[in-house]
């Protein structure tokens, strides 16, 4: 059985220099919201480097296939049992080409449940989605968080129910975060001579 700890499975991408971004649950976790996941989720580049540097990091999270490569959604089904076929003894080791011909991973690892994408709906090309992310302070390291929203827009495209409740949520903490934004510009700018 695996013990769920996202920040060691991120930090292992961070080690391996993993070009990636955290979306799902984690990062609404860490824009403020009260959603509880139960497995880690990256948005990843897909070069061939990065696609090496992605399965090696994978190689020491001793990840498997735990469902299909799937260019679609994953569903309870599919998530909860391991993919049978003879191609999983190959997959103990995962080969970094097969990383970049499907969308969505979806791994078991040491350290929990992992998620790989390289394109999820609602989402903009992954360099857009790279330059726009911010970060966030995890064992002592800067780790891509996808902006606020990016993430709205991704979790109203999955349109599941929790995805949807998640969204009501991050908007209402993006109106809070506008707000303290637009208070602490009038602190940093004070009154104006003026008066």
């Amino acid at each position: 059985m695996t013990q769920f700890d996202p920040d060691r499975l991120l930090l292992v991408l961070v080690e391996h220099e993993v070009d990636f971004v955290v979306i799902g649950g984690i990062a609404a976790t860490i824009h403020g919201s009260r959603y509880v996941t139960d497995d880690t989720d990256i948005l990843f580049e897909r070069s061939r480097e990065n696609c090496l540097r992605l399965a090696q990091a994978l190689a020491r999270l001793g990840a498997h296939i735990w469902s299909p490569p799937d260019a679609g959604q994953p569903t309870q089904a599919n998530r909860r049992r391991p993919w049978q076929t003879e191609a999983i003894a190959a997959m103990h080791r995962i080969d970094p080409g097969v990383l970049g011909l499907f969308n969505i991973y979806h791994f078991v690892t040491i350290y929990g449940e992992f998620d790989c994408m390289a394109t999820v709906p609602g989402s903009p090309p992954y360099e857009e989605t790279r330059r726009r992310a911010g970060s966030a302070l995890i064992g002592g390291h800067s780790v891509p968080i996808v902006d606020i929203d990016d993430l709205i827009a991704m979790k109203r495209a999955a349109g599941r129910p929790k995805d949807l409740a998640t969204v009501d949520e991050l908007l209402e903490l993006r109106k809070l975060i506008e707000e303290e934004a637009s208070r602490h510009d009038v602190e940093v700018d004070g009154p104006s001579s003026d008066e």
